[in-house]
């Protein structure tokens, strides 16, 4: 699992990897950590709360990249490079 202080965003991304503007943004859900940078667990916290349904330990591996598309599958995920 990357180091705990690693940053990410999220974006919405088309299929084809364009940006999506239509429909709810990352932004709405993640607040503007998914654009300025999110932790691990901030993304944890969120996905836990919008679907509850998911067994944990799906956020315990390391997908981290893909617990966003939980949530909507347009939610692309990337390390925020400085």
């Amino acid at each position: 699992m990357p180091h705990a202080h690693t940053k990410y965003i999220i974006e919405a991304r088309t299929p084809d990897g364009k940006l999506d503007l239509t429909g709810e943004q990352p932004e709405e859900v993640f607040g503007m950590r998914a654009i300025h940078g999110i932790t691990i667990h901030e993304i944890a916290d969120v996905v836990q709360r919008r679907c509850p349904e998911l067994p944990l330990s799906l956020l315990a591996g390391d997908e981290i990249l893909t617990w966003a598309a939980h949530i909507d599958s347009r939610f692309k995920t990337r390390i925020k490079t400085w």
